[in-house]
């Protein structure tokens, strides 16, 4: 056999276990539709969708939109295949973010299974991508297995039409005015613009469309002179030919745009009107999220910088969403964390520019923990009908802070409580509260002065009632006690009737025995006196002394054994 040869049959096997657990493993997210175009002011529906393989149980992750072009109205779970959710479906309308996390004890699996259905409006002209990140899906293996392969993303663009209620209308456009001019008394008065695409004069515009610009048309007025440039004070000088109430001046480039319109009677040609829009639709620059004191520290509160720049529209505010949490707005590029629990984190930071535009950075870091304390004593064994409190002691970091809680065995907090330690470490709490009878879980942590923390450390303990009395390591409270008494009332109970009843079965068998003996006396005692008969009827041969003596004899016996037979039954 060749080399090659033993190659494949050494990788072939690597190979197809790969590609199985490629093929059966693993989860997709898909945003369904995939494309869509719509009008300005049309609503919408997409769906987040998980195709699985495998058996999962829970999923998180962020949904992220552009602010400029879509506005997210509501979100729908009431067909979700989850029925718990650690967090609601939360929207950030200003950052354009939804974010979730929810699960379902009963593990699923299979092709098209619904997470929740989101609501969009059509708020600008353009194109805006809807992303997942930050996405997790858990397999129900015990371990809580990432099992999120793919994420299929879709993308909507926003079309020049005005979409009102369910119908689709065509931008409104400028109207052709046929009519005579009217006699003008003076020079005409600066037009009013509007352009309904671009309303606001301060705002940066991400979208770009066709641009109409509309104006009030005075009797008086025979001509009006258009003109778009990047002078805020251009002045048109070429009239239209024909008389309209607007224009439509077609798709405008990215920057500060000026339309200038002034209007012309039969006097002469009055003050010039100029009506900006700014334009910006590309994204911040590139940039990245930097951590000075590295990616691994124990500081549970580090800093991070994230600064970059926009050529056009300039940089609004920043994004900042760590672990999938709550966005945190920021005007400057850089940012104290909040404090931290110990462990892996990742943080996403958003730059948006005045336009709503914005470009994204991650960064993945880890919070290293301080020194776990040591607990050195419980008070053990603890009773809840004493006066005496629940005394922990322990050890750990000089001067640093022990958390200390008492937790339930159903993960409950029973108690809570915090202890400086001394120079030497050491550290003591009593708990004053009183505990009902059951398992219990002392907890201790170590904070420093920074906020640091440390893993927790764990105490098992038992809460029970005081003994009556104790022999040994043999003791008894007032439970056992009622239980023993009550174990030795029913023995007696099940003692007695058992005596009772053999007793009542043995003087059963003594009556019958001398019943029948009594019946053979009495047979006896006949067959004496059928003697007595036949002597009396055969006289001559009577002998009564005899007889006399006989009865006598047999009555005798039978006094004396019924006494003895009557004295035994109650034996």
């Amino acid at each position: 056999m060749n080399k090659l040869s033993k190659l494949i049959i050494t990788i072939l096997p690597l190979a197809c276990l790969f590609v199985f657990h490629s093929a059966f493993a693993a989860s997709s997210i898909t945003l369904s539709p995939d494309t869509k175009t719509v009008g300005l002011n049309q609503e919408f529906s997409v769906s987040l969708l998980i195709d699985s393989d495998v058996k999962i149980n829970a999923a998180q992750g962020v949904v992220s939109f552009s602010p400029s072009v879509l506005k997210m109205t509501s979100v729908d779970n009431s067909a979700s295949i989850f029925n718990f959710w650690v967090e609601d479906p939360t929207i950030s309308g200003d950052v354009g973010t939804m974010s979730f996390t929810g699960g379902n004890p009963k593990s699923v699996s299979g092709t098209g299974l619904k997470i929740l259905t989101m609501k969009f409006k059509a708020v600008g002209i353009g194109t805006s991508a809807i992303k997942f990140s930050n996405g997790v899906v858990t397999a129900d293996d015990g371990m809580g297995t990432n099992v999120l392969a793919t994420v299929n993303e879709t993308s909507i663009t926003v079309s020049g039409t005005v979409v009102s209620g369910t119908a689709v209308t065509p931008v409104e456009q400028p109207q052709l005015v046929e009519r005579a001019p009217s006699v003008a008394s003076g020079l005409p008065s600066a037009p009013k613009l509007s352009v309904s695409l671009y309303p606001d004069q301060k705002q940066w515009y991400s979208q770009i469309g066709d641009t109409v610009i509309f104006w009030d048309l005075p009797k008086d007025i025979i001509g009006v002179a258009v003109s778009v440039d990047k002078n805020p004070n251009g002045i048109p000088t070429t009239f239209e030919k024909q008389l309209y109430n607007g224009k439509d001046i077609g798709a405008l480039k990215e920057g500060v745009n000026y339309v200038h319109v002034r209007f012309k009677n039969n006097i002469g040609v009055g003050q010039v009107s100029t009506y900006k829009i700014s334009l910006d639709t590309t994204a911040p620059l590139d940039f990245k999220v930097q951590m000075p004191e590295g990616l691994k520290t124990d500081n549970p509160s580090p800093s991070i910088t994230f600064d970059t720049n926009d050529s056009l529209s300039g940089i609004a505010f920043y994004s900042v969403i760590i672990d999938s949490g709550t966005p945190i707005k920021n005007t400057v590029g850089n940012l104290t964390l909040p404090l931290l629990e110990p462990g892996k984190h990742s943080i996403l930071v958003k730059a948006f520019d005045n336009a709503g535009n914005n470009a994204e950075a991650s960064l993945d870091f880890e919070i290293l923990p301080i020194a776990s304390p040591e607990i050195n004593f419980v008070t053990q064994p603890f009773y809840s009908d004493s006066d005496n409190v629940l005394l922990v002691r322990g050890s750990g970091i000089a001067n640093s802070i022990t958390l200390l809680s008492v937790v339930k065995s159903d993960g409950t907090i029973a108690a809570s409580g915090s202890v400086r330690a001394d120079e030497s470490g050491q550290w003591e709490y009593n708990f004053s509260q009183t505990f009902q009878n059951g398992k219990y879980t002392v907890i201790a942590r170590s904070q420093d002065d920074r906020g640091a923390l440390s893993l927790a450390v764990k105490s098992n303990i038992t809460v029970k009632s005081k003994p009556i009395f104790k022999i040994g390591a043999f003791e008894l409270d007032l439970f056992g006690v009622v239980i023993i008494l009550a174990l030795f009332i029913i023995g007696s109970f099940a003692g007695g009737y058992y005596f009772y009843k053999v007793r009542s079965e043995k003087i059963g068998r003594k009556i019958f025995i001398t019943k029948q003996d009594i019946g053979k006396i009495g047979d006896m005692i006949k067959e004496d006196l059928e003697k007595l008969k036949k002597a009396i009827k055969t006289e001559g041969t009577f002998d009564d002394e005899f007889v006399i003596a006989e009865l006598e004899k047999n009555i005798a016996k039978i006094d004396k054994y019924i006494q003895k037979e009557v004295e035994s039954i109650g034996k």
